[in-house]
Order: C-alpha cells, then sequence, then structure tokens
C-alpha cells in the first residue's frame, strides 16, 4: 500500500517543487497568518458583543435600583 502523507495545512504546489524551503515556509505561514486575522477579528467581534450586554445588564439593574430607591423614599 502506498501510504499519503496528509498535512493540516494547504500548501502551493509550486512551493512544494521548489527545493527552497524558506519560500515554501513563508507561503504557509502567510496561509495560516489569513486563517488567525479571521479567527482573532471573530474573537474580538465577541468580546465586544459580551461587553455590550453585559453593560446593557448593568444598565437594567441600576434603573431596577433607583426605581427601587424612588419608591422607598415616596413611601416614607
Amino acid at each position: 500500500m502506498l501510504n499519503i502523507a496528509k498535512s493540516t495545512t494547504p500548501t502551493v504546489p509550486s512551493a512544494v517543487k521548489s527545493k527552497d524551503w524558506t519560500k515554501a515556509s513563508t507561503l504557509e505561514l502567510q496561509s495560516g497568518s489569513e486563517d488567525e486575522a479571521s479567527i482573532l477579528n471573530a474573537k474580538t467581534k465577541e468580546r465586544r458583543r459580551c461587553k455590550q450586554v453585559k453593560r446593557e445588564e448593568k444598565q437594567c439593574r441600576e434603573e431596577v435600583e433607583r426605581r427601587a430607591r424612588e419608591e422607598a423614599e415616596a413611601r416614607v
């Protein structure tokens, strides 16, 4: 049987044929950096969304507490 090596990162055919390992590794790093950038962008968006949700929850709690204080003052 023929064992075929499987790689998780795509390689450019011209870089594989090349004997220059720096060229091949540079191309692989560049293709991976695009993936990393999209992952980082997604994580950043998720963090911003979470912060916004927390901000809104805090505002709601503060509003409820303010109303409760005003009602307590009105009763006295």
